[in-house]
């Protein structure tokens, strides 16, 4: 009885072992394609590097001091990042224009103003002063300014569009209006 539990046992031992040996082969033909999805409708390219808002100053929202008129906005694409390491630029139009135009400017007239804004983390200030010191007179229309925040990656580079001009910023990032 001995015998044959060690002869049975050696058997498997032995099954086992050449069984568990076995030779990789060459490999076989490609399977079949599954099923295609259905194509969706690609959308149009943005930019996740450069955000843009649009808000309105109507003329009771500027705060007058006798030196100057200005108006605080809190936007939270103004990052901690893009104030340390991108670029804001700020554009402007009066109700009666179709285009903006980059601040800062200067609008010549008898009461030359001059258009500017600062900025730091989630906050904007724009200012019109009067280029000779005096207490500028407050805007009777409503102004429509629109911010572009960009990231380090491209603020950091020469770009090849001139910046004050809002029609090749827009082209140039894809940017909607």
């Amino acid at each position: 009885m001995k015998k044959n539990f060690i002869l049975i046992t050696t058997a498997l031992i032995l099954l086992f072992n050449l069984t568990s040996c076995v030779k990789e082969g060459p490999q076989g033909p490609p399977g079949k394609d599954g099923i295609n999805g259905l194509n969706g409708q690609d959308g149009q390219d943005g930019n996740a590097n450069v955000k843009t808002t649009v808000f309105q100053v109507t003329p009771s929202d500027w705060t007058q001091t006798s030196s100057d008129i200005y108006y605080l906005k809190y936007l939270s694409i103004i990052t901690n990042d893009i104030v340390d390491n991108g670029a804001v630029l700020v554009y402007w139009k009066s109700t009666n224009s179709n285009s903006y135009q980059a601040l800062p400017m200067t609008w010549p007239s008898s009461n030359t103003k001059i258009y500017r804004y600062w900025y730091s983390s989630t906050l904007l200030e724009v200012e019109i002063v009067q280029a000779d010191g005096t207490t500028p007179t407050l805007p009777s229309t409503t102004y429509t300014y629109k911010v572009v925040a960009i990231e380090g990656d491209y603020a950091s580079r020469p770009l090849p569009i001139n910046i004050k001009n809002y029609s090749e910023v827009k082209k140039y990032f894809n940017l909607k209006d």
